[in-house]
């Protein structure tokens, strides 16, 4: 966990601490409570009694999706020319003619470049006294303020990571949903790093009369010609596919399938892809295929630039939460990570 829970944590606590609770009883503006929060859309955040339920602070801050917690977020210094990862895959045992067997420790890594992100969601002061009301447990509500900027920063950090291309001055959200204009994410990384070689950009097709049969015969072919030798067996190794693609497969399974079996096939098809461990991944382009290992993809963070704000503003009638830093992403090995581009698959049913 990158963040410091006792900053985040005094931080929402210092702006909770300004605002003056009203009673569950009382009403706002002459209207009951419970209509103020269906009125604001605030009923789904109380459901399940998960605001009044007294819950560990940590568990309200920590990634609620699983791939988040694989990725690995890395401190670095502001001048730093490169993201250093010590170690690789390859074999280091056995014995030698000449003395003691061993061999050279590799330092691998890429440019460590970092660019301004801003992530900031707001409320408006009236949902967040009607909030403050429902809750009736203080450190639940500072819970949930937290949790609800910490989730968005580990979205759109996987979104950014997916989906980044190139760094503009100013972005615009409305043109780039998938923040495609905010950092260059993992693949447009790989694909520099590696002068494109490990990134398939050339036209192919899969399915009837393809090029490739099928996913599982595609991500074959890109382990065995893009991953070396040596790591091409490694457990750790992964496919993540683009949900498009998972789902043009599983539809031609379906409809290729001569009998129960085939269709049982079909059905568990996505939990492994060419025997490796297989998943959808949140966000990446829907037809893009990718091979690498988790611990393989980082988060550079200059150290001290992570800023955490939770602030009122008064002028405008609303709380704003934020998180200010320079970070950027990188790839402990670059021959650890190989894929095949979104726009460059056809899928025949």
């Amino acid at each position: 966990m990158f963040f410091d829970l006792k900053e985040i944590s005094k931080k929402a606590g210092d702006v909770l601490d300004t605002i003056e609770k009203f009673s569950t009883e009382q009403d706002i503006n002459g209207h009951s409570l419970e209509q103020e929060i269906a009125d604001h859309k605030i009923t789904k955040k109380l459901d399940g009694g998960a605001i009044v339920t007294p819950t560990s602070f940590v568990n309200f801050i920590s990634p609620d999706n699983w791939l988040s917690g694989k990725v690995s977020y890395v401190s670095v210094n502001a001048l730093q020319s490169e993201t250093n990862a010590l170690g690789d895959l390859k074999l280091s045992t056995g014995r030698a003619e000449d003395g003691r067997f061993s061999r050279a420790m590799t330092v691998n890594g890429t440019s460590a470049e970092c660019y301004e992100m801003d992530t900031c969601e707001y409320m408006e002061w009236l949902d967040l006294i009607a909030l403050g009301n429902s809750s009736g447990n203080y450190e639940s509500l500072k819970g949930i303020l937290c949790s609800n900027l910490t989730t968005k920063i580990y979205m759109d950090d996987l979104r950014v990571g997916f989906n980044g291309k190139t760094p503009a001055a100013f972005t615009d959200p409305k043109a780039n949903p998938n923040g495609e204009d905010v950092a260059p994410g993992w693949h447009e990384v790989a694909r520099k790093a590696s002068e494109g070689k490990q990134i398939i950009s050339d036209p192919l097709t899969l399915g009837n009369g393809g090029d490739f049969s099928g996913v599982d015969e595609l991500a074959q072919y890109v382990i065995e010609n893009k991953i070396p030798a040596a790591y091409q067996n490694d457990p750790r190794l992964v496919v993540m596919v683009g949900a498009g693609l998972a789902a043009a497969e599983r539809l031609h399974l379906f409809h290729t399938a001569s009998g129960a079996g085939d269709k049982e096939a079909a059905s568990a098809w996505g939990s492994t892809i060419a025997g490796r461990f297989a998943f959808v991944a949140p966000f990446m382009p829907g037809k893009r295929i990718v091979v690498t290992t988790l611990s393989n993809l980082l988060i550079n963070v200059i150290k001290g630039s992570y800023r955490i704000e939770f602030n009122i503003d008064s002028m405008n009638k609303k709380l704003n939460m934020r998180a200010w830093r320079h970070q950027g992403y990188g790839l402990a090995d670059v021959d650890l990570y190989a894929g095949v581009d979104e726009d460059a698959i056809t899928y025949n049913p």
